[in-house]
């Protein structure tokens, strides 16, 4: 009798452990590689100072090329009933000060012009959060499933130019961008254990902005050593990507390469630090942009 109701609840542990485990697994992925980051800022300004007219528009563009660094993310995606999935991903970009090429003027129309190609050196510093949730859907082709999703994002860029020739010289930028996108991520099994997934988000979202310029002596004359924002303007964000993976026994291996822009849709006005509007009436934030491009080898393991 004791037999009997032993193998009876031993039958039922394993029933169950076989339901969990087609009901519930997750995959946990770390990925490193290297990261190439670009930045664009364009600013309008209507100055006005004793030595200018009343209403005189200078502008400022700074174009930082792109910049070569190391690229860390570790990703949970967490699979119920092989259908419905939930994706953490957290994701972290950046390095020591290196020597970069940077665009850019500050035109002050009509007797004052700084403009040309110069290099600096550039500290970077990114971090990722990104929360969705999927549901996986068969199509007519038995190797092809895909995976519409929707989530939110949060990007943290920190962003530090530095002149060579005078180190007082300095623009620190803090940017977030953030908001909720929607997704599509495609699953072609090209042999059984090779499968491609291309991947695609629409971002749309804010970002704030803030500014802290700090510049030379001969310089100051035009810009104060101050702080400006831009806040909480409507962006727009693309990012593709496309994995390649390869089936082992514990999971996967693979490669992943992912495109990433954020820019502001519209211009939007940019608030002024206490002393700027002694020589600047308003500013205005015409072009704010975020490029980077990631390619990165990962391992994947299921559970």
């Amino acid at each position: 009798m004791y037999k009997k109701i032993a193998l009876i609840f031993l039958s039922i542990a394993c029933n169950a452990q076989a339901f969990c485990d087609n009901f519930f697994r997750t995959e946990w992925r770390f990925s490193v590689g290297p990261a190439w980051h670009s930045f664009l800022s364009y600013e309008e300004f209507n100055l006005a100072s004793p030595s200018l007219e009343p209403t005189v528009l200078s502008t400022e563009l700074i174009a930082l090329a792109p910049e070569f660094m190391p690229y860390v993310e570790g990703r949970l995606r967490c699979y119920i009933n092989d259908c419905v999935n939930i994706t953490l991903l957290a994701a972290g970009t950046g390095g020591p000060r290196g020597r970069s090429e940077v665009d850019g003027f500050i035109e002050a129309a009509p007797d004052i012009l700084v403009k040309g190609r110069r290099e600096a050196l550039t500290q970077i510093n990114i971090a990722v959060v990104d929360l969705a949730m999927g549901a996986i859907c068969k199509t007519p082709f038995s190797n092809v499933r895909i995976n519409p999703s929707f989530g939110y994002v949060l990007n943290i860029e920190k962003l530090i130019l530095s002149a060579l020739s005078d180190a007082t010289h300095k623009l620190l930028f803090h940017n977030q961008w953030f908001g909720g996108y929607v997704g599509v991520e495609i699953d072609w099994q090209l042999l059984d254990c090779i499968s491609v997934r291309p991947m695609y988000k629409a971002i749309f979202g804010q970002v704030d902005s803030l500014l802290i310029a700090q510049l030379p002596a001969d310089e100051l004359a035009i810009y104060p050593d101050t702080a400006r924002s831009f806040r909480y303007a409507p962006i727009l964000g693309n990012i593709f990507a496309i994995d390649a993976l390869y089936r082992t026994s514990f999971g996967h291996i693979g490669v992943n390469c992912s495109i990433q822009q954020y820019k502001n849709t519209c211009p939007g006005n940019v608030i002024l630090g206490p002393q700027e509007p002694v020589i600047v009436n308003s500013a205005s934030m015409t072009r704010l942009m975020y490029n980077q491009i990631n390619l990165a080898f990962f391992a994947e393991v299921v559970f």
